[in-house]
């Protein structure tokens, strides 16, 4: 047992150290992400990153001449990550949620906390990749192939990170970890236990099921949503991947308690049995989760591409060539009767919004949707029916399913 228990410590450390050097994850996971996030560009934009697809992953993925050589900002740590439970009162995901519902979208507001916690190296994930989306857009005007391979690959890489549950708290790695998955009363000394929280519910997670997650992210037909502010985009998908998070953890806690894994020995008795059973219960969680970072990946892409190009921005992963809401959907204005018409008689009326869409896709969703919740104001378009969205060339959400 004490053999097995310095064998498995041995082994997470040589894996956690090159990940320190730049606190990145493995290249795989940005492999999978972004081979899905390239093949649900819409086809107007496939020439303007698909022939620098090598480029783009050596890239985005540190492999070449160099570790993440002619692209520093993936060398600065903070780059990689936000703290938005910072200001939170406890690990409890209630606390966090709270502390990450208040934290500042504006970068020196953000600092500000972040350095009155002691957290001066707090991430500032969302404003890095705003800043290199900008220049992605100014590389695609100038045509600057080079550029656009080396930009194209650092925007990707940033946007993965952004999805990625632990890149979204404070207690991140090594033995601030522990403090999300260990009981109250258990002292905080992760090395018991030879790996942390997120070695065991993430990054293992997606090396052992590299496969599989690929297969299901190729397959997938998942709605990707236009994205118009970078940052704001960003913080969404940070507010998601920290929602997945607590999901993971309580499944790691679950298992913890379960097993009676107190200390390393108790841990390596039952290592592939406690994995296997983690594996069950957090794969679906990371595969959603990755599968939501190619959309944005794909986003992001379309939202540069859309800009240097000068195009209308589109949806990621739908076709260019589908009907535009502006010109087939709308409603119709009542009008006034004539002087000394006789009143209509008064029929039963469906409430005015039964369904809604946005000008930037071919999807309709019933209102409270997660997608419909993200339409913003000035994209919006109403349907009274299912069969007047139709109509108008939408196509039912997979995830509402909205039916008359």
């Amino acid at each position: 047992m004490r053999g097995c228990r310095h064998r498995a410590a041995l082994i997470a450390a040589l894996a956690s150290s090159a990940a320190w050097a730049a606190d990145v994850e493995p290249p795989g996971v940005y492999e999978v992400v972004i081979d899905a996030a390239l093949a649900r560009l819409p086809v107007e934009f496939r020439s303007v990153y698909l022939p620098h697809r090598e480029a783009l992953l050596a890239h985005a993925t540190g492999q070449g001449s160099g570790r993440f050589a002619g692209s520093p900002v993936l060398t600065r740590a903070d780059s990689h990550y936000l703290m938005l439970d910072a200001a939170a009162e406890s690990a409890s995901p209630a606390a966090r949620l709270r502390a990450a519902l208040d934290f500042p979208r504006e970068r020196g507001k953000a600092s500000k906390l972040l350095s009155d916690r002691g957290k001066r190296e707090g991430g500032a994930l969302p404003w890095v990749l705003g800043e290199q989306c900008d220049a992605l857009v100014e590389a695609i005007r100038a045509r600057n192939e080079p550029e656009i391979a080396r930009l194209s690959g650092v925007v990707l890489h940033l946007a993965v990170d952004a999805g990625l549950p632990f890149n979204t708290t404070a207690h991140r790695r090594g033995p601030t970890a522990a403090q999300l998955t260990l009981p109250e009363n258990q002292p905080e000394d992760e090395g018991m236990l030879d790996t942390d929280a997120r070695t065991r519910a993430q990054d293992g997670l997606i090396r052992r099921h590299r496969g599989v997650l690929g297969a299901f992210l190729e397959e997938s037909g998942t709605e990707c949503a236009a994205i118009e502010d970078v940052v704001e985009a960003s913080f969404a998908s940070m507010m998601a991947a920290s929602a997945a998070l607590d999901a993971l953890v309580e499944a790691d806690r679950e298992l913890l308690s379960r097993w009676d894994i107190r200390d390393g020995v108790s841990y390596c008795a039952v290592r592939e049995t406690f994995l296997a059973e983690l594996d069950h219960d957090a794969l679906p969680i990371v595969r959603a989760r990755l599968d939501e970072s190619a959309c944005f990946c794909a986003g992001l892409l379309v939202y540069a591409a859309s800009r240097g190009m000068e195009r209308p921005n589109v949806v990621a992963g739908s076709s260019p060539t589908a009907p535009r809401p502006e010109a087939l959907a709308g409603s119709r204005p009542q009008g006034r009767p004539e002087p000394g018409a006789k009143p209509a008689a008064t029929v039963e009326t469906k409430p005015a919004v039964s369904f809604i869409g946005s000008k930037n896709s071919t999807k309709f969703h019933v209102p409270g949707c997660r997608w419909a919740t993200n339409i913003k104001p000035d994209n919006r378009v109403i349907f009274g029916s299912a069969a007047e969205a139709r109509a108008a060339g939408r196509e039912p959400c997979s995830t509402c399913d909205p039916k008359d």
